[in-house]
């Protein structure tokens, strides 16, 4: 971990940085049983308060490993058009152009800012990890664009006026996301969820030296050769299998709600999580 800081270059919460590395040492597909090319990456949600290195962790990491897009949703960045494409007007008529999402297919993205995401462009972003395809629809037609990519939003909590809401001021987690995200349904989708507490800020030692981390290559070399993994590859035996099922059913039973944390993927979830500790 201190090496994995010496990448960052600064002391922040370990709870931040090792869900975010792990996000990254995700492969994009693999086999379940006769399932085939089931997606595999992690699709993850980081709710901290401001200044605890969310945004300095994640550009810090996508520096070090030469991959992905950090895309904030604000402002003009959060348009459908920009993220999951559109029609563009030429002088001959309209053009189809792909946005943010299905330029990165086999890639990865960064959302920074969902508090302040479209409540419409939420909707789409599930849509899309639902089908993996971006859909843009015409009069003239339907287009699907293949869009597997790892996704990692990092956000504050809701603002309220000019200010953002404390997270000590929720009852508990479950309601911090629902207050970002909204639908239940858009919940679930998410594979890993992670809530930091405020404390984060404080502990912060802006005097820290940590380790020298290994040459940059190795860190590069790793996350590619992960990344590169075909289905083939990835061996998820029925033993393994059968265990994942086993453990989300004693989830499911401990933690049934309205809003499906777990839910009936829940064996899934866990399938992805394992490879990527696996990869990591």
């Amino acid at each position: 971990l201190n090496k994995l800081k010496g990448l960052i270059d600064a002391d922040y919460d370990e709870n931040l940085i090792k869900p975010m590395d792990l996000w990254w040492h995700t492969p994009l597909q693999f086999h379940i049983g006769r399932r085939k090319n089931v997606r595999a990456y992690l699709d993850m949600l980081l709710v901290a308060e401001s200044r605890v290195g969310k945004s300095s962790t994640a550009r810090a990491q996508q520096k070090a490993y030469g991959l992905g897009t950090v895309i904030p949703l604000n402002g003009a960045n959060a348009s459908r058009q920009g993220i999951i494409g559109g029609s563009h007007k030429t002088k001959d008529g309209f053009q189809i152009r792909a946005g943010a999402l299905p330029r990165a297919h086999r890639g990865a993205v960064i959302f920074e800012e969902l508090a302040k995401a479209d409540e419409g462009l939420i909707k789409d972003l599930t849509e899309i990890r639902s089908s993996n395809e971006a859909t843009i629809t015409r009069v003239s037609g339907t287009f699907r664009i293949p869009a597997f990519v790892r996704m990692l939003s990092l956000t504050n909590t809701k603002s309220k006026g000019h200010e953002h809401k404390p997270i000590s001021a929720y009852p508990n987690g479950i309601e911090i996301v629902r207050d970002l995200v909204g639908a239940p349904e858009d919940i679930a989708r998410y594979d890993l969820i992670t809530v930091l507490p405020s404390k984060g800020a404080i502990e912060i030692d802006p005097y820290f030296e940590p380790e020298k981390p290994f040459p940059l290559e190795d860190y590069r070399n790793r996350i590619r050769w992960i990344w590169s993994r075909t289905p083939d590859q990835i061996d998820i035996s029925p033993e393994t299998y059968r265990y994942a099922v086993t453990t989300a059913n004693e989830l499911n039973k401990v933690y049934d709600s309205y809003v499906k944390l777990f839910g009936t993927e829940a064996w899934l979830k866990l399938l992805r999580l394992a490879t990527a500790i696996a990869g990591y």
